[in-house]
């Protein structure tokens, strides 16, 4: 409940001191009462508009709050607590240059002014300038040694910048402080992922559903080491936990698919994969997934002689696909690396030619994700996504004819896929075949008719082909 302030029967230090214990207490807008009434006896108290901004930003009232400091700093422009309470209303609202502005202008008034440097970390750490926000950090860890948010930070930013070891180190120190902080346990298990130590990777995880069971996200990551150490029983327990925890969750599905494909389970894994392309019919793990297990269950994948280095190499060669998987999205360089120690200990696995064609296409290598693509569709014919990222990389190498051919076999494979329909009708107007651009943006309206994209090409075309009698 709000307390009522009378500042009728108060001195103002008495109101200004209510006003602070009512912040500590949660009670923001009777404080804001107590400061209003500081500040209309004496409008120059830099510190109450201090205190009102505090309760402001409590409230995630960003822009009064900023009001408040702006006027703080007016009235007292040499004290750095007006600049630094600046600086966290901006960061808190998301306007992270304005907040490097203040912060730094907090240390010209105060060289090692308590969290400042810390501030400024978070703040690039926030805009991803990792290497910015490491000097920060750094400088924060020397004035205090053992702040936890700071070393994981710091690890963190580490991770982001591929020191994987030294992300581990940072770490370690965060849970030497404070051995419940789960997302260190998790992101310690990323950098050793990264680093192929998938056992110590396992352990870490372990320690992070320690802390939280019920956490869907660790359960995955648990899972897919498992499966990066041959331990496919494992692998499928921790997919099924995740399942249960995030139904939606389409790499849970994925992930048992994975899983019994490679116990032998096909008819299981189809079921499952279908199940993940429900929730996100673009996913495409899942249809390079069941690709394979389809193949897999027609004896399709059979290898010509089966020794038992060859069965050895198979096996390692899926791990390595499996931590391509894992690392695409946030390190597409080390995923590629991954992809590609997959292919060289298995050159028939078409998925690792498909992830490694991923990579080098997101990477710009658009050579040789074409030829990493037609290594996939020779061995796997039937790839939607290879022959519709071919086209992608063709496209790009300007080879328009040939992007073209590539779209008409994705096509073929699934006809009413909008995002090749789209990029067939893009390359079509580079080729001035504009009837037949207008034709493939007309396919799209009629499979989503709220296709904007689609709506605005078609548009444009029109214009032009009347424009010229066609």
């Amino acid at each position: 409940m709000t307390q009522m302030v009378h500042p009728e029967t108060m001195d103002l230090a008495d109101v200004f001191y209510q006003g602070q214990t009512l912040n500590s207490q949660g009670d923001y807008d009777a404080a804001i009462a107590a400061f209003d009434a500081v500040l209309n006896a004496q409008p120059d108290a830099s510190d109450a508009w201090v205190e009102k901004g505090h309760a402001l930003v409590s409230l995630g009232r960003f822009a009064e709050a900023r009001t408040c400091y702006d006027q703080a700093i007016a009235h007292a422009p040499q004290d750095p607590v007006n600049h630094y309470s600046l600086g966290w209303a901006d960061y808190s609202a998301g306007d992270y240059a304005g907040a490097i502005a203040a912060f730094e202008r907090t240390l010209e008034l105060e060289t090692d002014f308590p969290n400042a440097h810390y501030c400024l970390g978070l703040c690039h750490f926030a805009l991803a300038q990792y290497e910015e926000a490491i000097g920060f950090f750094r400088h924060a860890l020397d004035l205090q040694a053992d702040a936890v948010d700071a070393w994981y930070c710091q690890g963190y930013s580490l991770y982001a910048t591929h020191r994987y070891e030294g992300a581990v180190q940072h770490l370690n120190h965060v849970l030497e402080l404070q051995p419940n902080y789960q997302e260190a346990y998790v992101l310690r298990g990323d950098a050793l992922t990264a680093l192929g130590d998938f056992e110590a990777a396992s352990n870490s995880y372990d320690g992070a559903l320690g802390v939280d069971d019920q956490n869907a996200a660790v359960w995955l990551k648990w899972a897919t080491g498992m499966m990066q150490l041959h331990r496919y029983q494992e692998a499928l327990t921790g997919y099924e936990q995740a399942a249960s925890l995030e139904p939606d969750h389409w790499e849970a599905w994925c992930g048992q698919a994975d899983a019994q494909t490679a116990l032998g389970e096909f008819e299981t894994a189809i079921a499952h994969y279908d199940k993940a392309l429900e929730l996100n019919p673009f996913a495409d793990a899942a249809i390079t997934g069941r690709e394979a297990a389809v193949r897999k269950q027609n004896g399709e994948d059979a290898a010509v002689d089966s020794p038992s280095d060859q069965a050895n190499a198979a096996a390692e060669a899926l791990a390595y696909v499996q931590q391509g998987h894992e690392l695409k999205t946030t390190d597409p360089a080390a995923a590629l690396a991954a992809y590609a120690q997959a292919v060289a200990l298995d050159p028939s696995n078409w998925e690792a030619w498909y992830g490694q064609a991923g990579c080098q296409l997101k990477l710009g290598e658009f050579e040789a994700a074409i030829a990493s693509y037609d290594q996939a569709v020779a061995l796997n014919p039937n790839s939607y996504g290879a022959w519709f990222n071919r086209g992608v990389a063709l496209k790009n190498l300007n080879r328009l004819a040939d992007a073209v051919s590539s779209y008409d076999r994705a096509l073929e494979l699934q006809p009413d896929d909008f995002r090749a329909w789209n990029n067939r009708g893009g390359v079509l107007v580079s080729l001035g075949r504009i009837a037949d651009a207008i034709a493939c943006f007309d396919r799209v309206l009629e499979i989503n008719p709220k296709d904007a994209k689609a709506q605005q090409n078609r548009a444009i075309l029109q214009k032009r082909l009347e424009a010229s009698g066609g």
